[in-house]
């Protein structure tokens, strides 16, 4: 979809790809930690679902560390910012997923649950069946893991699911960026559809969010093309196009500095697993 063409149908888009209490799978990963959690910085754009089967992994939010136990389950929000860490190289399982009100937003960033027989015996199923080269994304895997991504959210108190900072024009404007990342679209572009000035949208934007317009948008085209480079046999000269980036050059100094890895070795070590 071109810049014009998206502008001129704004006002035919949907409020949400979601309804009320839906949930969506992104990705789900059973695998040793490694470099991946070695001092990285992540931006969620989605829900992040964490076990780690061994203690030895942490994260920084808002300066404050948390201790990532096998004793417990963690959930970090949408539109948050994040710091890894790690030692001894714990196995870990992670899914992200997108939810519908009134779970699109929240209030607080993470939350620990103690890991009860349930969960325990879900994560179990699951790392099982991924470990034997099940697809996540297969039916009846796919229900087992959002299952267990509806029971750890019917957990958030009710609470932390005030809508305090909900504006529809950046719920929608969210919506179009995660359908067509690649699209080139600057500040100035974002704004006019959300019918706001530079500055005002800036302000607004990062309020809802917990970003910027161009962090946010990079960590959507960089999430794409770590599942084009997962999941497909997709040059990286098309990635890089397909996911908005000027050039494969670009694209791999973008992803290097997002991931640790350049986008070829980062291939290469995901089709070993």
């Amino acid at each position: 979809m071109s810049k014009s063409n998206m502008l001129d149908e704004w006002g035919t888009l949907p409020d949400s790809k979601l309804s009320d209490h839906s949930i969506q799978l992104e990705e789900c990963h059973c695998q040793h930690v490694g470099r991946y959690w070695e001092n990285v910085q992540y931006f969620s754009s989605t829900w992040r679902l964490y076990y780690n089967h061994d203690a030895g992994g942490r994260v920084c939010i808002g300066n404050v560390w948390h201790e990532i136990h096998p004793k417990n389950l963690y959930l970090i929000a949408p539109g948050t910012n994040f710091l890894t860490d790690q030692t001894g190289n714990p196995k870990q399982l992670y899914v992200h997923f997108l939810a519908g009100r009134p779970f699109h937003q929240c209030n607080r960033d993470i939350f620990a649950f103690k890991l009860d027989e349930f969960s325990a015996l879900q994560i179990q199923t699951i790392c099982d069946l991924i470990e034997s080269n099940q697809s996540p994304f297969s039916p009846p895997l796919s229900m087992k893991i959002l299952s267990l991504c509806g029971y750890q959210l019917s957990k958030i108190p009710a609470d932390d699911l005030m809508q305090i900072y909900h504006d529809s024009r950046i719920e929608k404007l969210v919506f179009q960026l995660k359908a067509y990342p690649h699209d080139p679209l600057s500040v100035e572009d974002m704004a006019t559809m959300c019918h706001l000035s530079r500055g005002g949208f800036l302000r607004l934007f990062k309020r809802c969010t917990g970003s910027t317009p161009h962090q946010f948008l990079l960590t959507l085209r960089l999430e794409k093309a770590k599942y084009l480079l997962e999941h497909t046999d997709t040059t990286i000269e098309q990635i890089s196009m397909q996911c908005g980036f000027a050039d494969r050059f670009h694209f791999s100094r973008c992803f290097k500095k997002w991931h640790g890895d350049p986008p070829s070795r980062y291939r290469e070590a995901s089709q070993l697993k």
